[in-house]
């Protein structure tokens, strides 16, 4: 199977909203304002909606409620609005790839754990990239929406690959099957979209981080993040119940094993409110 022949073809599947690729160009136009920007976010009522919505929930913790786009872009910055409007846009989109191999709430709940996971771990590293590293960890997985929905029967392979122990975890049966993987894809397809270098790289490295050539830390936190969101899944505090956590992923963001468990319970209280806001 020829990845870049699918990314051709894959428009026929989903695309990306005009309305965030045009976002995305605006912040990085520095002949853009944020006047400029609500304008253009007003023009989508669905979206300034969720917007409004995730903008007045505790993740972002407005000590006023904030009522308009305008205010929003204001008080919160063109950055982290790009970020918000690029998480929204991917949830709706992605959401109508229809499958028979996993629920959109499923899908979607391990992807905002992903999510949150890189928030918290960026929050903690102090460099101003939470809402980045939140869009990675949503995005991580959205190669596999399009897998299942292109090749269930080698999706379903690769699942009995995994469970007969031919191989450790999927991504490696699915190249084993389809000559490329989720991650890859993923990467891919953001590529196609013009979407920032950061996420492309994150998303398409995050099941072998030490790949990473411009992005490494970004690529590391998808990674851990991906691995916290399998044992809040599980509820588990044990890192013995889930595949092994790249050593030098967790060098890089300055982790510890023992950290993990702290960052599962932050996680586990935060994801209901997102859920109601972004869901």
């Amino acid at each position: 199977m020829d990845l870049e022949k699918l990314i051709e073809d894959i428009d026929e599947l989903v695309s990306f909203p005009e309305v965030a690729i045009r976002v995305t160009r605006m912040v990085e136009d520095k002949m853009s304002s944020a006047e400029d920007l609500g304008r253009e976010l007003a023009r989508d009522p669905a979206l300034s909606l969720k917007l409004l919505r995730l903008a007045n929930s505790p993740l972002y913790g407005a000590r006023n409620e904030i009522d308009t786009v305008s205010r929003a872009v204001m008080i919160l910055g063109t950055m982290r609005i790009r970020d918000m409007v690029l998480a929204s846009s991917a949830v709706d989109s992605f959401s109508g790839i229809p499958n028979e191999l996993v629920t959109m709430e499923d899908f979607w709940r391990r992807s905002l754990y992903t999510g949150l996971a890189s928030r918290y771990i960026a929050g903690q590293r102090g460099e101003g990239r939470e809402e980045s590293s939140f869009v990675a960890g949503l995005l991580h997985n959205i190669g596999k929406l399009v897998i299942y929905n292109r090749f269930p029967e080698q999706s379903v392979r690769s699942f009995m690959m995994v469970l007969e122990a031919e191989v450790d975890e999927s991504f490696r049966a699915e190249k084993k099957i389809l000559g490329f993987d989720h991650a890859e894809l993923g990467g891919a397809l953001l590529r196609k979209w013009d979407l920032p270098a950061h996420l492309v790289e994150a998303v398409a490295c995050h099941h072998e981080p030490e790949k990473a050539q411009q992005y490494p830390v970004e690529a590391a936190m998808t990674h851990v993040s991906s691995r916290i969101s399998l044992m809040a899944q599980l509820d588990t505090s044990d890192i013995a119940d889930i595949p092994p956590v790249n050593v030098a992923s967790m060098e890089c963001l300055g982790l510890r094993h023992e950290d993990l468990p702290a960052i599962v319970e932050q996680i586990q209280h935060a994801i209901v409110d997102l859920e109601e806001a972004l869901l």
